[in-house]
């Protein structure tokens, strides 16, 4: 069953967007799923 066109270029959108990065250091973090930390734990442990 073929795809419909909108969900194939919206895939693409997703796939295109760069890595996240932390603010402070521009170390690349890992993306998890409903997370607006915008700091890398190396950062955010530094901090405190």
């Amino acid at each position: 069953m073929e795809q419909p066109l909108y969900q194939e270029a919206s895939a693409e959108f997703y796939r295109q967007l760069p890595a996240k990065t932390c603010a402070s250091c521009g170390k690349e973090m890992d993306e998890q799923c409903e997370s607006y930390q915008s700091e890398c734990t190396d950062c955010t442990v530094t901090e405190q």
